[in-house]
């Protein structure tokens, strides 16, 4: 019989943590044999090689797929009587919570989290990217969303824009910066705290450094163009020449008086104060194509929520186009008719692998549509919007879901390969003491963004105009570009956030929720959701059992380490080439009985959670 959950026994680490383990002991005999042979190149493998990061390829060729389902991860669920806090970055999920003990709002709270990811977290987000923000107010019953992404400069489409050098990683990537006017909008519509107390903590923790953890280790490895900038070079290398290793303390000077400045100044002063003329100082020296225009013009919008009612009448509210909420509530709608229950999870073979197949197939089907959505500044989305969110529309692909076979991707509709996705994210949940909640993501793109930070102001820079989609240029997911999504001035790209909140039919918060890894964010939270509302799985099971993906283009189902070998073997037999990989993560806070119940996903090392 196969199940899809772990069984409950004792806490050992997460599938991800143990392939991780199992290929360092491979590579640290790899590394002694090859010492008997030469040491002089041993040496100097065993002092460069990232051991925590291995190809795909390595993981499936050395470590096979488990015969036997796994235990649990050694995180522990963390129950609360008042409020919560969690993110993929421990110190800041932390700051979160002292906001919240000194009467803060959750908007404030997750405004000091957010503020501290520009230090502990800058590998993922920071204060030079953008975030989207989706917000409960418990006292109106009402939901909002907040973008403040970055947008293209208003001159990208000149000669230096199209032709300098290697689009991915050159300077003119570099995106209009959202997150901090974001800050000042989300602040003056619900913030009780003053603004410096807001930002203090993390100052705090920049003054007196911090440490290097795995996760921002391994993204040095995974952006080596971070050697080239001045100040990451300075944080971030032993003698500037080898990466400093995990555990090795950090004190981003810059970065700390930047911070000092904003506290005093105001988040306004970024975009026209005196802090904006070292922001453009900075940018004239990244050669990036942001003018003072640019920043002066810049604002944060206010967005309606997009809102499914599930079966059980749970509401589901996720953030609209340019985000990918539609996709993750046409995801919920089409699974929610399938009717599973805590039973299907212990079923016979044959309806276990069946599940798995309905929801994969459904991945198909939401990634099909993925390429209609955009700016809907520059886009008119309605009309794909609503059939996302449509019943009827749900009932039609389950009914051209086959349950024995696999199709070619022009039977999902897809009409262009065009899928652009962000990969360096962070993500924050919060539930405060009086209902109120914010699932907030925030990114800067690639890991470490552009691998440039300002000179004078020690932030780093985002690379969302990899976010675009362009004809002459594949994304870091290998995916090439098209025409709605294509950049144009002043537009914002399409992103695969999307931070998420589910009520219950009364209208309280049942669940806020919201992942990080690029287009495996959509996948991730409608899963995670799947096993806490219809499998009647515990937060644990939910967060930590692994998980599969599909995107459509490629051609591939992902899936991760811990899926046994039998039924891996059984969806090849439907047709699908499989290929395995961990690279998303799940935040979220679930509220029962009661009680607030929170956990942080392991496989992004670093994170936390806190509560009162």
């Amino acid at each position: 019989m196969i199940t899809i959950i772990f069984k409950k026994n004792r806490y050992i680490k997460t599938p991800h943590e143990m392939e991780r383990n199992l290929m360092t002991n491979y590579r640290k005999t790899d590394v002694l044999i090859t010492s008997v042979i030469l040491i002089a190149s041993v040496l100097c493998y065993v002092k460069f090689y990232p051991q925590s990061v291995f190809s795909a390829e390595e993981r499936q060729k050395f470590i096979p797929d488990p015969k036997k389902p796994l235990p649990f991860s050694e995180t522990r669920m963390e129950f609360f009587e008042k409020a919560a806090v969690v993110s993929d970055a421990a110190p800041c999920a932390k700051i979160g919570r002292d906001v919240l003990k000194k009467n803060g709002s959750a908007v404030d709270a997750s405004i000091g989290a957010l503020i501290c990811n520009s230090v502990v977290n800058m590998q993922s987000a920071g204060v030079g990217g953008g975030f989207f923000m989706t917000i409960f107010k418990n006292d109106e019953k009402k939901v909002y969303c907040l973008n403040a992404r970055e947008k293209a400069p208003s001159n990208m489409m000149s000669d230096k824009f199209m032709n300098d050098g290697d689009p991915v990683n050159n300077s003119v990537m570099i995106a209009l910066p959202g997150e901090i006017k974001g800050y000042l909008r989300a602040h003056q519509k619900f913030g009780k705290l003053r603004w410096e107390k807001l930002v203090q903590p993390t100052i705090d923790i920049c003054e007196k450094g911090y440490t290097i953890g795995q996760h921002q280790h391994n993204s040095m490895i995974l952006n080596k163009d971070i050697q080239w900038d001045e100040n990451l070079r300075e944080w971030f290398s032993d003698n500037k020449t080898q990466f400093k290793r995990p555990g090795k303390k950090v004190v981003p000077t810059k970065l700390c008086n930047f911070l000092k400045m904003l506290s005093k100044n105001g988040p306004e002063d970024f975009y026209t104060g005196e802090l904006s003329k070292l922001v453009l100082e900075d940018i004239v020296n990244t050669n990036s194509t942001i003018s003072a225009e640019d920043l002066r013009s810049y604002d944060a919008v206010w967005m309606e929520p997009i809102n499914i009612t599930l079966n059980n009448g749970d509401q589901f509210y996720s953030f609209p186009a340019p985000g990918s909420g539609p996709l993750v509530s046409f995801i919920l709608n089409v699974l929610d008719g399938y009717n599973f229950t805590k039973e299907s999870r212990l079923m016979e073979e044959e309806n276990v692998l069946r599940i798995y197949h309905r929801i994969i197939e459904t991945f198909k089907f939401a990634f099909a549509k993925r390429p209609e959505l955009g700016d809907p500044n520059f886009v008119d989305v309605t009309e794909v919007t609503n059939e996302l969110l449509s019943k009827d529309f749900a009932k039609l692909v389950r009914l051209k879901v086959k349950d024995k076979t696999s199709h070619d991707p022009a039977y999902y509709g897809l009409r262009s390969n065009s899928i652009n996705y962000d990969q360096g994210t962070s993500h924050i949940s919060v539930i405060a003491e009086n209902g109120d909640a914010v699932s907030v993501t925030s990114t800067i793109n690639k890991q470490f963004g552009a691998a440039k930070t300002g000179k004078r102001t020690g932030f780093v820079f985002n690379n969302a105009m990899a976010d675009f989609s362009f004809e002459f240029l594949k994304n870091n997911f290998d995916l090439i570009g098209a025409d709605i999504n294509k950049p144009e001035p002043r537009k914002t790209p399409l992103s695969s956030m999307s931070p998420s909140i589910l009520t219950d039919k009364h209208d309280n918060v049942k669940l806020v929720i919201g992942g990080i890894g690029g287009p495996k964010i959509l996948t991730s939270i409608a899963q995670t959701i799947m096993r806490l509302r219809w499998l009647n799985n515990n937060l644990k099971e939910a967060v930590d059992t692994p998980k599969v993906h599909h995107q459509l283009d490629p051609m591939t189902l992902v899936y991760e380490y811990g899926l046994i070998d039998e039924l891996v073997q059984k969806l090849k037999a439907l047709g699908h080439t499989t290929y395995r990989k961990t690279d998303s993560a799940v935040y979220v806070l679930q509220r029962e009985n009661d009680k607030i119940i929170g956990i942080h996903d392991s496989r992004k090392p670093g994170g936390g959670v806190y509560g009162i």
